[in-house]
């Protein structure tokens, strides 16, 4: 399993850009326990800027990618989108 360093290509003009189940924002995302298959798609992805060393402005968001579980939450975030609250009963 690998980590990647990945965002959204700045020439896009694009603020968010979905690949592999994640969403990606402008700001790097660390993405960790991903296997070959997905560093391909994502490195092939044209949409996207994917380092394996870490970008000297990265600012600390981590995804796991072996628990997706912890994926809804860390993609609300690295988006700046909050998550929506609970409508009462």
């Amino acid at each position: 399993m690998k980590q990647l360093f990945v965002r959204v290509q700045p020439k896009s003009g694009q603020a968010s850009f979905f690949r592999c189940g994640i969403k990606f924002g402008r700001a790097w995302l660390k993405v960790e326990g991903v296997d070959a298959a997905t560093v391909k798609r994502l490195e092939e992805e044209q949409m996207l800027e994917v380092s394996e060393d870490q970008p000297e402005d990265f600012e600390g968001q981590t995804l796991d990618a072996a628990d997706p579980a912890g994926n809804e939450p860390l993609s609300a975030a690295a988006s700046g989108t909050p998550a929506a609250a609970p409508k009462p009963a």
